[in-house]
């Protein structure tokens, strides 16, 4: 099951980095770079946070079934 839970992890975080690449193109045509760029630092903060937040979400409720048993 853990390997599972980093499986998705993993498709999610390679997801949020895809679409990362694909607004960075039409973001840097109109303005500065780095403020773009930290802008694109911030998304990335929060899209491996929320993984993080999944993750341990997903192993508390493993826990918590493997406890019930």
């Amino acid at each position: 099951m853990d390997a599972e839970i980093r499986a998705l992890d993993n498709v999610r975080g390679h997801i949020a980095n895809v679409i990362s690449e694909a607004n960075l193109g039409d973001e840097l045509r109109g303005a500065d770079l780095d403020v773009r760029m930290k802008g694109l630092q911030k998304g990335a903060s929060r899209a491996t946070a929320e993984a993080q937040l999944a993750q341990l979400k997903a192993a508390r409720a493993q826990g918590g079934a493997a406890k019930q048993m």
